[in-house]
């Protein structure tokens, strides 16, 4: 198929709503965020992409550009173009705003992978925007009614989830655990077979409190993570991570899984910290040049805290600090170098002086003597 022209309507995107970075960013993915800013990018320039293309351009997969781009149109941020046979032709950029939105999943489907699009933007009209509202990305929890936990517990799903839940958790959960289980299943809206295999998953790398538990519902609601199948990629790439740190570290001929604290590392650096896993890796390449005989994981810490504290998000920042610090480095070395008060004067004069000095006290042992 030929590329097709990427133009833009109304105001284009050649630069970045500040709507976007206010109320929409902090919430997402930092992947949505990359494929997002990718399209803002081919907006702006005219550019003919293909999803292949954007995967390529960003580091990862084609299902998860498509996960991106659902992702973002259920933040009515993104619309579909479709041709007479409803093949996808093209993506529209919408004017960022705030507003309560559903989340829509089966609007990019892998079958459009390979195909070019084209994208536009264009502005939300002034009607509908003054009905935009802000809302978390995942509906807060609420504790049920006795009459709501009543009728909930009759239903045979959550009946077979907390028996799951006992079992995984090798314990019997308490009402609280019971209520998490039911914000999951009824106001995230997880399937029968999803919330099993977050029991499962949770069970399987040895993380079974309530509270992470629903940590980890929360962040595939806002992934738009709706099925099983979904799921088990989103946590083979995870793993995956796990396997990329260990043999960058050299450890992967010892063991190819983390230890739980190295694993509470990585969860910090991939959850709290948000970095990629190419910033990731690259700090793990770095503390094995560094400190090869240390602490790998305490080292790669190190490193990731300071760049996180220095707001570093990707590999051009890394390089911008590296050359300021070598700026700075370079600074201090010659400052030191630099004379002292001491050594103001000329070396010659100096040794006039110790001269004059010296032939002093001679003539006063002369005179002695």
């Amino acid at each position: 198929m030929s590329n097709i022209r990427v133009d833009s309507k109304g105001d284009g995107f050649t630069s970045i709503s500040n709507n976007f970075i206010d109320f929409y960013m902090g919430d997402a993915n930092g992947d949505f965020v990359k494929v997002y800013l990718y399209l803002l990018r081919a907006c702006s320039e005219g550019k003919e992409i293909e999803i292949a293309s954007i995967a390529d351009s960003m580091g990862c997969t084609e299902k998860d550009v498509c996960r991106a781009v659902r992702y973002w149109i259920g933040k009515d941020l993104v619309e579909l173009r479709h041709g007479e046979l409803g093949e996808l032709i093209g993506i529209t950029l919408l004017s960022p705003k705030i507003r309560e939105v559903s989340r829509v999943r089966d609007d990019l489907s892998l079958d459009t992978i390979g195909v070019s699009i084209s994208v536009s933007g264009k502005k939300v009209s002034e009607e509908s925007e003054e009905s935009y509202e802000e809302t978390p990305s995942a509906p807060r929890k609420k504790t049920p009614t006795a009459e709501q936990l009543s009728a909930l517990q009759t239903d045979d799903n959550i009946a077979n989830l907390i028996i799951e839940a006992n079992v995984y958790c090798k314990r019997n959960i308490t009402q609280k655990d019971v209520n998490t289980l039911i914000y999951i299943y009824d106001q995230l809206g997880f399937s029968f077979d999803l919330c099993e295999y977050l029991l499962e998953y949770c069970a399987m790398i040895g993380k079974t409190s309530f509270s992470y538990i629903e940590a980890v519902a929360k962040n595939w609601y806002e992934n738009s993570i709706t099925t099983r199948d979904e799921a088990e990629e989103f946590s083979v790439r995870y793993f995956g991570l796990y396997s990329r740190i260990m043999k960058e570290l050299g450890l992967s001929s010892k063991r190819q899984v983390p230890a739980p604290v190295e694993r509470e590392y990585i969860d910090k650096w991939y959850g709290k910290y948000g970095f990629s896993d190419v910033i990731i890796i690259e700090a793990c390449r770095r503390a094995v040049m560094k400190n090869p005989s240390g602490s790998p994981f305490a080292y790669v810490d190190g490193i990731l805290t300071d760049w996180y504290n220095a707001g570093v998000k990707t590999l051009s920042d890394v390089e911008k600090k590296d050359e300021s610090h070598k700026t700075k480095a370079a600074a201090k070395k010659t400052a030191s170098k630099a004379p002292s008060r001491a050594n103001d004067f000329p070396q010659t004069d100096m040794s006039d002086k110790l001269k004059e000095i010296e032939n002093f006290y001679l003539s006063k042992v002369d005179q002695d003597d």
